[in-house]
């Protein structure tokens, strides 16, 4: 089975990602904080972790704790085994022009998607197509650096990344939210198809957190109001 990493602290979110999961038949990875995604890529860098490397991870700017989404990022693109993975970070929150493109960079990302998400068709395609070109990406890097008849020898893993992102998204106030575990819907009796109340609410996600960026900041970088996540 295909896994699919997801880093989100919104338990609604967090939620809603795992059902789609589900219906799509992916394998759902999931923590609520960065610490939990990086003591991940270590036990994975290390050979403690023996199940289905995800292909794509999926990763909330904003988390509580030490390390956020572009650290999460950061830290994947350094990692031994998981370095070609396809990488989209989601936001809710104003990012500037100028702050949108430092995270993609610091984070090594394919692709930055805002909340509300979108529909689950359009979500599943985007993601589908940053797996695909990620994939290319990488077959073209490795065929460019290695000789001919040989394969790249991979680069040594690298320590974790400081805390160093912060200053890209100044004046944010981060919370902390306990883990909870997802709940899926029942499947039906074919075990392969959500009935069509199971899946009624997720075309739009609700926005519940009306506390987490001050107005100040964000009048100061865009002019608007902030955004929920």
């Amino acid at each position: 089975m295909r896994a699919w990493l997801v880093v989100e602290d919104e338990p609604s979110i967090y939620d809603v990602l795992h059902t789609m999961f589900q219906m799509w038949g992916v394998e759902g990875i999931a923590y609520n904080d960065g610490e939990e995604a990086i003591a991940f890529i270590n036990d994975v860098d290390s050979g403690k972790f023996r199940g289905e490397l995800p292909e794509l991870a999926v990763l909330d700017i904003r988390l509580p704790g030490k390390y956020d989404g572009v650290e999460v990022g950061a830290r994947l693109r350094r990692s031994l085994k998981l370095r070609h993975i396809a990488i989209v970070l989601m936001t809710a929150y104003v990012l500037a022009e100028s702050q949108q493109k430092e995270c993609m960079n610091a984070s090594g990302a394919d692709d930055l998607i805002r909340k509300p998400l979108p529909r689950p068709a359009e979500f599943r395609r985007r993601l589908e197509a940053v797996i695909e070109a990620r994939k290319a990406k990488t077959a073209a890097e490795i065929e460019s650096a290695a000789p001919a008849g040989q394969s790249a020898a991979a680069p040594a893993a690298e320590a974790p990344p400081a805390p160093a992102s912060r200053k890209l998204l100044p004046g944010l106030r981060r919370r902390r939210s306990a883990l909870r575990p997802p709940v899926l819907p029942e499947l039906d009796e074919d075990g392969d198809s959500p009935t069509q109340d199971q899946t009624k609410d997720l075309p739009r996600l609700p926005q519940t957190d009306n506390d987490t960026q001050p107005a100040s900041h964000a009048d100061a970088t865009s002019g608007s109001p902030p955004a929920d996540e």
